[in-house]
């Protein structure tokens, strides 16, 4: 197979934009093309049963490392095994169905999947410290959907790695970012979703109002890429919002508009300097 025919970011936000005259040839041209990825994987599977009209099913993919992951964790039994496994050895790819943060006999299976994370960031090159911070950008995350999706139950978390480069991605089909920040009365005048989004990203801002000590989840993202070479995309509601270079920050941020979503996806890459 020709490994150029990937389906990335870039194919997807085409894609589910394109005519209706041209989705059947689509839908046959995706089944054929590999994901490689764990954000593009993650969003293609959380998108497909709203967009099956042009996106196939997880089934019918061709069987990378990320897919298989993914399948592994999504037609898992009601009990993730991802999260009642203590292992600590990193896989290539994985990926763990949040279900509930509730009761002790979980969060020993959470801190192993979290430590198998960060064992993988090692195993990419990063130094333990900046493994340990990506580690902890990822259970901020996961706290956030626990806080602010209102479907817990819905989230997904995975990582992967390969030499020079791991990554990672949370997600959810919750209420998404604009209707959580309706939640309080100081955001009412949000009135689109690329909005909602940049007031997330921003330092304090969450539906339980400015400074009650929320809304930094996003926060611990930029600082443990503060000196590395990353890209972010975050995706809620009709729009995306990207982030591309070293050390990204809010400011060089690029917001487009696309396909509605209802939950939050966030997506991180970031890659060794050297």
């Amino acid at each position: 197979m020709n490994e150029r025919l990937v389906t990335d970011f870039s194919v997807l936000d085409d894609v589910l934009l394109a005519p209706p005259s041209r989705m059947d040839q689509i839908r046959r041209l995706l089944a054929t093309r590999t994901i490689n990825a764990v954000g593009p994987a993650l969003e293609y599977a959380l998108q497909q049963p709203r967009c099956n009209h042009v996106l196939p099913t997880l089934d019918t993919l061709p069987a990378t490392e990320v897919i298989t992951a993914l399948r592994s964790a999504m037609y898992a039994a009601e009990e993730s095994r991802h999260l009642s496994d203590t292992a600590l050895n990193p896989r290539r790819a994985e990926f763990a169905i949040l279900r509930s943060r509730d009761g002790d006999a979980e969060r020993p299976g959470w801190i192993a999947y979290l430590k198998r994370l960060q064992a993988a960031a090692c195993q990419a090159g990063f130094d333990n410290g900046t493994a340990a911070g990506l580690a902890g950008a990822v259970h901020e995350l996961v706290d956030n959907v626990d806080s602010h999706s209102d479907a817990i139950e819905s989230g997904i978390v995975g990582y992967a790695y390969d030499q020079g480069r791991f990554e990672y991605v949370v997600g959810d089909s919750g209420i998404g970012v604009l209707a959580s920040l309706h939640k309080n009365p100081q955001y009412r005048r949000l009135s689109d979703h690329g909005q909602a989004l940049q007031t997330a990203l921003t330092d304090g801002e969450s539906r339980f109002g400015r400074g009650t000590g929320h809304g930094l989840g996003f926060r611990s993202i930029f600082v443990a890429l503060a000196h590395l070479n990353g890209s972010l995309r975050f995706r809620s509601g009709d729009h995306r919002l990207q982030i591309d270079g070293n050390g990204p920050n809010l400011p060089a941020a690029l917001l487009a508009q696309t396909v509605l979503y209802k939950g939050l996806i966030v997506s991180v890459v970031c890659r060794t300097l050297r």
